[in-house]
Parts: structure tokens; sequence; C-alpha cells
């Protein structure tokens, strides 16, 4: 796992731990007690709790931050499936609650890599979502009445394959104080 990704797996996972959340935590702590719910197995496939998910994350069992924010999803959806049917509503009740940390949990943290990044989560979320074979590009006004011209180029590390895509349009006004954005990779 990148290094940036574990620092933020490992700084949601404290908040979901943090003082504040203790009132609706405490359920997700440690796994379920299968001597007092035996049939919880039966129900639930892949049991996960807040311990657990600590533990595979500092083993190195993540190679992908996205493998654990499914593991700590998965300990919330499991308190709901479980209890959904029972007299228990209050659990699926914090269970709500903790999804709703967890993703704030989770933009505040990606939000706060796309900024020390010079970027949007957006750009950060596409770059990711492409994998190592990005080529950061840089943008430049020009000023310019006439045409809008823009090329990138994207190579994948991994294939060795190289696309390119350009494009000509007509400009959008004919005053000298328009801008036209030149893409330099």
């Amino acid at each position: 796992m990148d290094p940036q990704d574990l620092a933020n797996c490992r700084e949601i996972h404290a908040g979901l731990m943090a003082k504040e959340r203790n009132t609706i935590n405490y359920l997700f702590l440690e796994p379920v007690e299968t001597t007092y719910f035996p049939e919880y197995l039966k129900v639930i496939k892949k049991p996960m709790d807040l311990r657990t998910l600590k533990e595979n994350l500092e083993a190195g069992k993540y190679t992908a931050k996205e493998e654990f924010y499914a593991d700590a999803q998965l300990i919330f959806d499991n308190a709901i499936a479980f209890n959904k049917d029972r007299d228990s509503k209050f659990v699926v009740d914090l269970a709500k609650r903790m999804i709703r940390a967890f993703d704030r949990l989770k933009k505040k943290t990606e939000a706060a890599t796309a900024k020390k990044n010079g970027g949007d989560s957006a750009s950060t979320a596409a770059a990711a979502s492409t994998g190592g074979g990005t080529k950061k590009i840089k943008l430049k006004l020009k000023r310019n009445s006439s045409i809008l011209s823009a090329s990138s180029s994207t190579e994948e590390a991994s294939s060795g394959k190289s696309t390119s895509k350009s494009e000509s349009k007509s400009s959008r006004s004919n005053s000298p104080a328009s801008t036209t954005p030149i893409v330099e990779t």
C-alpha cells in the first residue's frame, strides 16, 4: 500500500476509535462473541471488527486503501445485516451512525491528501484509478483570439503503449482578451 494511503487508513481508523465516538463505537471494537450469538456465523460469512481491521492494516494485509475501506464498511454492514430483523434497532442505528462517521473521515483524509498534493479530490481519484502509469500535465493559459488547441499524451508504464488525443476547435470569442488553455506534457 502506498505510504500516504497507509497513513490515511491509520487516521481513519483512529477517527473511528476516537474518544468522541465512545458512545457509538463500543459494539464494534472487538469480534462478536459467538458464545452469546451462536447463529452469528450462519448469517455473517466474513466477520469484521475495529480491532481486526487495525491488526490487518498493521500486518500489511491490505494492498490498497479500497480493501481497507471495504473491510471497515463490512463491520457496520454486518451489524445491520445481523440485527435488522431482531429487537436490536439500536445496534442498526449505531452502525448507521458509524457509517456516516466513516464516510466523513474518508472524505476528510482524501481532501487533505488532495490539498497536500496540490490537486482536488477528483483529480487525485482519477490518478489513483489509472494506476501507476499516469503522467502529470501542466496547463498554461495563452491569449489567443482564434484557435483553441489542446493535446495530451498518456503513457501506460505497464504496457509500454502510448496514446494521444488532439483536438482543435474554433474560438468561443473573437475578443483579444479570450484565453486558450495549452497542455504541456
